[in-house]
């Protein structure tokens, strides 16, 4: 069924009374995806005007002109706005010349949305008269049960009373006695009618405009179906290919379904009975209750007496099993089974946070399917969720394929045991790399074949992580990232244990085993670290890229923090890679900023060129590279702005990369002389601190 559509008055009938260019609406708020109504109706002798627009205010809206229609002096309009975001406050309409005028708003909670709330109007209808009092007009096409119909109109009356059509209810009634006379009427009809024709009666004669529109729910089921009733209660079909099943000898002696069962192969036994298949009783003619569980709540290796059960059979449209073999002397495979399950109301959405089952609708759920007959219960498969697979038919139906296999498959190659043997696997190449690195480093003395191996020990610290989380499903509030393949590839919150997994075993080896080169692993974990913080911080999967960025930027910061202290506080280069990633995550943060005045990007130049200093300040390369890269690509966007569509552009540029090049060959030319200025004139203050390796 369709999302109900609600509604809620947001400013009553509003009288604009004399009116000026424009008026400021009052206050008003709207909760996010709430598509915004209003009914404005205005008046001018000779002619109603339509607003210009309805626009600004302090509330941002830009409200849209759906239809319009007017007689005589008046004239009715509707419009609609809808933002992401809940907010409040006011909004300004321009008259275009009218003399008086009325306002009204609703608000429609669950409305399809699209750009401005555009996908939320299916059609409408209009028209106009002289000298009536009743109107009535017909959409060209049957509205759905499941939308509103919204009626609007401007009576030049002051004293009629306005009676809603057949099928409507009014919601909205003032008048404006001063002339030229106006009169608004809204209507509306609830969900669950569809009239084609929209109508309404007035006690007094007078000039008609009158707008209506239909206004769609969200919705994924099909409009040929109107409501639950027009299926009938599931039937359940057996079908099995290797003959009768029971008492039913074809598929065709069951009605005809919504639910299809298909059961094909058999257990160890070889009797359809012995391994529950259900029957119907010869001697009862009773068919059995058919159950689909899962267990939501729990983790694949929970044990029974702790498992909770949610029940799947309502949203059942068909399950097909297949058994463990067809035949006895057949060798066994795993068995699998398909559910197709209703998913019109999205509650089997694996990525939807507002579905019914969100966050549960994941991998290596344990699901089982029960029959029962007269009390005695058969299972007929106990599996585990492979995947939910969503599928979207025209015009408006979905359903969620679970794919699941039994536990044949699930101990023989499936997740568990792989991500077990991962961890082990990770566990044993760490303590081998770590026992011969010990040797080399204490007994032989060799510390740079030693260190390497200590190095290669640490980085199996992430895999051992990883394998452990996909054996024990402990993966936090992000789920699953992937396979360990993608740490590499892909941003994601729950690759976050990993990374502090990494920065762990590298400081406690560099405890131990001082080689600088352990730190690249702390470095690398670092970086990936700005990256993936972001949805922790974010609160959700996907952080927008803007979070993701001043993430990156702070991360990369303190990163350089720590590598200055390192620098300043023990000998040998242990703070170079600190360094590097640090201004990866910094640099690559402040460079991505998009727009910009030309003073940001001059402060942005500016930076660079701090950059510059700082690299003979403390001694490190790094921050000239990208003090150097930044420039160029400041200097670059001033070469393209300054040169645009000329032919001098290239030499410009040409002209940049020489001058960055010269400047290069200068500093090392003369970098002896510039440190030794640096000793003999910086402040005492200022040498403290700069690292031993920079003096």
């Amino acid at each position: 069924m369709a999302v109900p559509l609600n509604q809620a008055t947001r400013i009553g009938v509003t009288n604009g009374g004399a009116l000026g260019a424009t008026t400021t609406t009052a206050s008003f708020s709207w909760n996010a995806n709430e598509l915004l109504i209003m009914t404005v109706a205005s008046a001018l002798s000779g002619g109603g005007p339509v607003p210009t627009s309805i626009t600004g205010g302090t509330s941002g809206l830009t409200f849209t002109l759906i239809d319009s229609q007017g007689a005589g002096n008046v004239i009715v309009s509707v419009w609609r706005a809808m933002s992401t975001t809940a907010g409040s406050g006011t909004t300004v309409i321009t008259w275009n010349g009218a003399t008086r005028g009325l306002y009204e708003l609703e608000g429609f909670s669950g409305a399809a949305q699209g750009s401005n709330g555009a996908n939320a109007i299916i059609q409408t209808v209009k028209t106009s008269a002289g000298s009536q009092t009743a109107m009535s007009m017909s959409f060209a096409a049957t509205p759905r049960t499941d939308s509103l119909i919204l009626a609007a109109c401007n009576h030049n009356d002051s004293a009629g009373t306005m009676t809603a059509g057949t099928n409507f209810t009014g919601v909205a009634d003032a008048t404006d006695g001063t002339a030229p006379v106006e009169h608004i009427y809204v209507e509306e009809n609830p969900n669950g009618s569809a009239p084609t024709t929209v109508g309404l009666t007035s006690s007094v004669a007078g000039n008609f405009g009158f707008v209506a529109i239909e206004i769609a729910p969200i919705d994924v089921f099909p409009t040929s179906i109107a409501s639950a009733e027009a299926v009938p209660t599931p039937a359940l079909v057996f079908a099995d290919i290797y003959g009768t099943v029971g008492d039913i000898a074809s598929a065709e002696s069951v009605p005809s379904p919504l639910l299809v069962m298909e059961v094909t192969g058999v257990g160890d036994i070889g009797s359809a009975e012995a391994v529950g298949i259900p029957f119907i009783s010869s001697a009862t003619g009773v068919w059995p209750a058919f159950y689909v569980e899962a267990a939501f709540t729990n983790k694949a290796l929970d044990l029974d007496a702790n498992v909770v059960w949610t029940d799947l059979t309502p949203w059942v449209r068909a399950v097909r099993i297949s058994r463990s073999r067809s035949r006895e002397q057949a060798r066994f495979d795993a068995g699998s089974l398909q559910v197709d399950l209703d998913n019109r109301d999205l509650r089997f959405s694996p990525e939807l946070t507002t579905g019914a089952n969100y966050p549960n609708i994941r991998p290596n759920k344990r699901i089982r399917v029960r029959a029962d007959h007269n009390g005695n219960i058969r299972s007929l498969i106990n599996a585990y969720a492979n995947s939910w697979s969503e599928q979207f038919s025209k015009p408006r139906d979905a359903i969620v394929t679970l794919d699941a296999t039994d536990a044949f498959k699930l101990f023989a190659r499936f997740e568990i045991p792989d991500s077990w043997a991962l961890a082990v696997t990770a566990l044993v190449y760490a303590a081998g790399f770590a026992a011969a690195g010990h040797y080399l480093w204490h007994a032989k003395g060799l510390h740079t074949p030693g260190g390497l191996l200590i190095a290669i020990a640490v980085s199996m610290a992430p895999l051992a992580v990883y394998g452990v989380q996909d054996a024990l499903d402990l993966w936090g509030q992000f789920g699953k990232p992937g396979t360990v393949q993608g740490f590499y590839v892909w941003i994601k919150g729950s690759w976050i244990f990993m990374e502090v997994a990494a920065i762990l075993a590298a400081a406690i080896a560099l405890r131990f085993y001082p080689f600088p080169f352990i730190v690249v692993i702390a470095g690398v974990a670092l970086w990936f670290m700005s990256m993936d913080l972001a949805p922790w911080i974010a609160g959700t999967d996907h952080a927008d890229w803007e979070t993701r960025r001043r993430v990156s930027l702070w991360f990369g910061l303190g990163t350089l923090v720590i590598a200055w202290v390192v620098d300043w506080l023990r000998r040998g280069d242990f703070a170079f890679w600190l360094h590097l990633f640090g201004m990866l995550a910094f640099w690559g943060a402040v460079t991505s900023t998009s727009g910009g005045t030309m003073i940001d990007k001059a402060l942005y130049c500016a930076m660079n060129v701090v950059l510059l200093f700082l690299s003979v300040f403390l001694g490190r390369k790094v921050y000239a590279v990208f003090g150097v890269i930044g420039i160029a690509l400041y200097l670059g966007d001033l070469a393209n702005k300054v040169f645009r569509d000329s032919l001098l552009f290239p030499f410009a540029l040409s002209a940049i990369g020489v001058a960055v090049i010269a400047a290069g060959l200068l500093y090392y030319r003369h970098q002896a002389a510039i440190t030794a200025w640096l000793e003999t004139n910086l402040p005492d203050a200022l040498k403290r601190l700069r690292p031993v390796h920079a003096g």
